[in-house]
């Protein structure tokens, strides 16, 4: 590097010095690996008949390296952008509207330490032009930093909402900015006070269960116990070992945010960000459990025979759990058996590799959902994995190896999906919230298999006092001294029992409390009030209902058993019903030609073949004469277009299921949607016919 850069560079530690991300970029470790990104190569070019072929293999994976002093000279190019884009004091926000996971997006966060400024995560899944623009205003956003798969129309929808309230910054010229001291840019200033532990470092906004979503404030000191807790929670305390982060997650939500934050402040990490699932994915686990570049594991190419003849012994031993599972109770979740059988061994030269990693510190996290084993497990049956089974398995079931679990609950269909593909490992589950900083509890590591497997087990046999089952899936325990949770009668400071602790297996909320715990939410003194009990620090608004069991060892356990919030779960995140049924509304409205008023829809999430997964059930009410004569097209237009995510229809908002017409939404005497009840109907009507709400009525 150039003494010019090297000079810039010096400014940029010292905009770190006194916070805790400078050791991680401190001078000796310029050369140190710090990221690799990526992202799908471009598709081939049509070429006849050999393009649906080609389209139909997985996408390998082009990946661009950063060292830490790459890294660093590039947020340093961020922070001077967002300072030529009106970043000028501490406190400033600038919105970061990305359509994948990028390097750029997470150069900002930290060129936001060296600024002392606040980043604001736009959700690219989910996020209307109304939501952009909302977040951008509410947090008083001065940039908004877009990449290149934002379309100028959706630019241009936030900016009429806007005006020309915010400056628009584009991710891909982020490289090319001059840094401190250089060409046209000013001298460098003076670095301000180090961040205190209460000042903002993020802002992630909730799903919303009513109205537009609220910002959560969350602060340097929440990371700090974030990082902690994980240091502890992962036996990662040690400074000497390897800590490599493999993220797929989005970065717009808290949990690889969480994930980024903890490896970028410590020095002996590197970050391997996937810009969006993909079926390279387990190829890419495989290498970096062996420590190994992007397809160079040794002897983990897919075996095509070896394969197909795995899934058919799968599908084989599957059946005969099933079948032993009707007859048994011990015979849940415990299939890895008759699969380790249909697994051919792991290569030799791979188990040597994986060995020599994990021997030299290597320790890999892999945070995921649940839904990422479903893709997982499909592939397997259709024998499409881009890995040889037998290398999945010996690198997900390594030691040294953890795939993180949560965003939704872990059930015994995913235990068992897991064990199937990973040699009888079973998950390492994380519980938590954008609130609680993504982490309250989590399954322990260390344990015997079975003690592990029995602490799945006692909650999905749990029967409640009255002789009833109730079960309930293990979400582990929290992490004294960083995070406490406990099981309560009562979030309701007006009810006699509130804050009251349940007995053992009474069912209860959690709450959560600890420096985890968010600083509040953006401009709203009253919902911060309401969310976080002042004498006591309990966060009452976690939405979760849960029970306790005493452990063996006399630990304390958590089960999860459902949510009370009007939160549809799928693929990970999280929807509010209001949020969808706008959307859907409009959709429906629009693509059949029928006024908007005319209708009413509400959606709520049932599960239904998951346990995890929500299916999207939507009932529309027909108020018209008008609309009742297009009943069918607006059925049409929900079960077909929107099913398809056609017409700009969110993914999240694909619907499973429809009543047109069928279901009476119930309503309280103030007009507000029961979702409770109108769950309980659409579960009634199932029962009576199991395909209600798939099909689109034939018009009489």
């Amino acid at each position: 590097m150039s003494a010019e850069i090297d000079a810039a560079l010096d400014a940029a530690r010292a905009a770190l010095a006194g916070t805790a991300y400078a050791a991680a970029f401190a001078v000796e470790a310029r050369d140190a690996p710090f990221l690799d990104y990526y992202c799908p190569a471009a598709a081939p070019a049509p070429d006849g008949g050999g393009a649906a072929a080609a389209a139909a293999e997985p996408k390998p994976l082009v990946r661009v390296s950063y060292t830490r002093g790459d890294f660093l000279a590039l947020a340093a190019r961020c922070a001077r952008a967002l300072r030529a884009h009106g970043v000028e004091r501490a406190g400033d926000a600038h919105a970061h509207w990305f359509t994948g996971n990028a390097p750029e997006d997470l150069a900002c966060r930290l060129a936001a330490v060296m600024l002392r400024s606040t980043p604001v995560t736009i959700n690219w899944q989910a996020d209307s032009a109304e939501r952009v623009a909302h977040k951008a205003r509410a947090t008083r956003s001065r940039v908004l930093v877009v990449d290149a798969g934002v379309t100028a129309g959706a630019l241009a929808e936030v900016r009429a909402l806007l005006g020309d309230e915010l400056r628009v910054l584009h991710a891909e010229q982020l490289a090319a900015y001059p840094l401190d001291g250089r060409g046209d840019a000013p001298a460098a200033q003076p670095p301000p006070p180090p961040p205190a532990d209460g000042d903002d470092r993020i802002v992630i906004f909730t799903s919303g269960t009513t109205g537009l979503p609220k910002g959560v404030r969350l602060s340097y000191g929440s990371y700090a116990c974030n990082a902690a807790t994980f240091d502890a929670f992962l036996h990662l305390a040690d400074p000497a070992l390897r800590l490599r982060a493999l993220l797929t997650n989005p970065l717009h939500h808290t949990n690889s945010t969480a994930i980024a934050d903890w490896a970028t402040r410590r020095p002996n990490a590197a970050i391997a960000l996937v810009r969006a699932y993909t079926t390279a994915y387990w190829r890419l686990l495989v290498d970096v459990a062996a420590d190994a570049p992007y397809g160079a594991a040794p002897g983990a190419a897919p075996d095509a025979a070896a394969d197909a003849a795995a899934a058919d012994a799968a599908a084989d031993a599957s059946a005969s759990a099933a079948a032993r599972a009707a007859a048994d109770a011990d015979a849940d979740a415990d299939a890895d058996a008759d699969d380790a059988a249909a697994l051919a061994p792991v290569d030799a030269a791979l188990r040597d590799a994986l060995a020599t990693a994990a021997a030299s510190g290597l320790r890999v996290v892999a945070p995921l959902v649940s839904r990422h084993l479903d893709f997982a497990a499909e592939l397997a049956r259709g024998a499409r994995l881009p890995v040889s089974r037998a290398a999945l398995a010996g690198a997900a079931g390594a030691a040294h190896v953890t795939l993180l679990l949560g965003s939704a609950p872990v059930g015994p269909t995913t235990v068992a999906r897991l064990q199937r593909l990973a040699g009888g490992a079973l998950p390492i589950v994380r519980f938590g919230s954008t609130e609680t900083c993504l982490q309250v509890a989590g399954t322990p590591l260390g344990r015997p298999r079975a003690l592990a497997l029995g602490a799945f087990r006692a909650g999905w046999r749990h029967m409640n006092a009255e002789g009833g089952a109730q079960c309930g899936y293990y979400i582990g325990r929290a992490h004294p001294p960083y995070t406490d949770a406990a099981v309560v009668r009562s979030t309701d400071p007006a009810d006699s029992s509130f804050l009251a602790p349940c007995a053992e297996g009474e069912a209860g909320r959690l709450v959560a409390r600890g420096r985890n715990v968010m600083a509040g939410y953006v401009g709203d003194e009253r919902a911060t009030a309401a969310a976080i009990d002042a004498a006591t620090g309990w966060y009452l608004n976690l939405g979760d209902v849960c029970f306790w069991l005493r452990a063996a060892d006399g630990g304390v356990d958590l089960y999860w058993l459902t949510r009370e919030s009007t939160l549809l779960i799928r693929g990970g995140a999280n929807y509010a019903y209001e949020q969808l049924a706008a959307e859907l509304g409009e959709f429906a409205a629009r693509t059949a030609g029928v006024p908007r008023a005319e209708l009413g829809v509400e959606v709520v999430g049932l599960r239904l073949a998951s346990e995890h997964e929500d299916e999207c059930c939507v009932a529309l009410e027909l108020k018209s004469d008008g609309a009742r004569a297009r009943a069918a097209a607006l059925a049409c237009a929900l079960l077909v277009d929107a099913r398809a995510a056609r017409g700009g229809v969110s993914k999240g908002a694909r619907p499973d299921r429809v009543s047109v017409g069928a279901l009476a939404v119930p309503r309280n005497f103030k007009g507000a949607v029961l979702h409770k009840e109108l769950a309980a109907a659409w579960r009634e009507a199932i029962a009576r016919d199991p395909r209600f709400g798939l099909d689109v009525p034939v018009q009489p």
